[in-house]
């Protein structure tokens, strides 16, 4: 029945994005610093190091409008890979699918997306930063050409909790609950972030007092923590999830969890307590530096 609705359901070619909005920021940067070094006669090194920079930017800008590489292939084959240089069949395909990512803080978060290629032994990533491609398009050319549903991260999820819940219906509704609940934890955690920092900088510059930065830093931590903490407490006792018992519930939550980046290991866990200390120590230190 899918086939029949895509009778002309062409291969997928995803290659590098030709041009990008940001690319106008670093070829205008580039000409702005040789006009200050060639017409304006400023000679420095610091602006020098920066003509180069923004030049290899630029270089690899030119570089990206001539590489006409077929990046990641859909086809009644399978999936090429380039970065791989090999073609996965799909009788060894379980899913493929894209995934984000949100990395950086503040003004400076964005989204970043992958494409997973899982087959029974092994796991394939590629980054789409530089590609140019159309998600719909893509989940849609998967599910045509392996006759299957797995071109979204739902499909595998939804396989997931169905093996845990024996129920379809209630399986499918439980992307959506984790979902929406890991993105409100991020939402939320980005926006305490940015108020307590926006709070601490403005206290500091008005008040008399050395800490005052450094106690918001350290509160802000420790409302992420507790928020967290009750956050998880309050979705336990949802509707569709308080019937379940524990270990059902734990085992959806670090699938869910793994996912949307939301669970980490024991390692990481201590890893990020670490740094979070060390990051308030240094704060206090720098803060009586400063005094």
């Amino acid at each position: 029945m899918m086939k029949k609705e895509h009778e002309n359901f062409r291969k997928i070619v995803i290659r590098k994005s030709r041009f990008r909005i940001s690319d106008l920021f670093y070829i205008g940067t580039f000409l702005f610093f040789v006009y200050l070094v060639v017409v304006e006669a400023i000679i420095s090194f610091f602006l020098i190091l920066l003509c180069f920079l923004m030049a290899f930017f630029v270089l690899r800008i030119i570089q990206r409008q001539r590489d006409v590489t077929e990046q990641i292939v859909v086809d009644e084959n399978g999936i090429t890979l380039h970065q791989y240089s090999r073609l996965i069949e799909w009788d060894s395909i379980k899913y493929a699918y894209l995934k984000q990512k949100v990395i950086g803080l503040g003004h400076s978060t964005r989204v970043v997306e992958s494409f997973h290629v899982e087959t029974k032994n092994k796991e394939y990533t590629v980054s789409m930063d530089d590609l140019s491609y159309n998600p719909r398009l893509l989940a849609q050319s998967i599910n045509y050409y392996s006759g299957r549903e797995i071109g979204h991260i739902s499909n595998k999820l939804n396989d997931k909790a169905f093996s845990l819940v024996k129920n379809k219906e209630l399986a499918e509704k439980m992307y959506v609950i984790f979902s929406s609940f890991y993105k409100k934890q991020m939402n939320v955690s980005l926006l305490v972030l940015f108020v307590f920092l926006s709070v601490s900088i403005f206290l500091q510059i008005i008040v008399d007092f050395p800490y005052v930065f450094a106690i918001g830093w350290t509160l802000n931590l420790l409302v992420l923590i507790v928020w967290s903490w009750y956050a998880e407490k309050v979705f336990r006792n949802h509707e569709l999830l308080k019937h379940l018992d524990d270990k059902t519930y734990e085992k959806l939550s670090d699938e869910y969890g793994r996912i949307f980046n939301h669970k980490s290991s024991k390692g990481q866990n201590v890893a990020g307590a670490i740094f979070l200390f060390i990051t308030v120590l240094i704060v206090f230190v720098v803060s009586y530096m400063i005094q």
